[in-house]
């Protein structure tokens, strides 16, 4: 099933992943990527659209500084996409 149906809903949190949306059809696929590994069961779920938004500066600096992900080396341009793509999703 795409990523992006596999979105993960919180009642009265506005923040929901949806495929219409180009930041969030090129953002999750990266974060189910690189992410979802470690970040489906430890801190918080990728496929919370709510939770990425909460930590969206925190994952730029990390991701950026490449202390994340832990288990592989990203070039720097995927380290530029994720970083661009980060910070180029609405949250409310």
């Amino acid at each position: 099933m795409p990523a992006l149906l596999r979105g993960i809903t919180v009642p009265g949190r506005p923040n929901v992943w949806k495929p219409e949306i180009p930041q969030d059809a090129k953002l999750l696929p990266l974060l189910n990527r690189y992410c979802f590994r470690c970040h489906s069961s430890i801190n918080f779920h990728v496929f919370e659209k709510e939770a990425v938004c909460d930590r969206r500066s925190d994952m730029v600096s990390y991701v950026d500084l490449a202390i994340m992900p832990q288990d592989r080396k990203l070039s720097r341009a995927v380290i530029e996409d994720l970083i661009r793509s980060l910070n180029n999703i609405a949250c409310k």
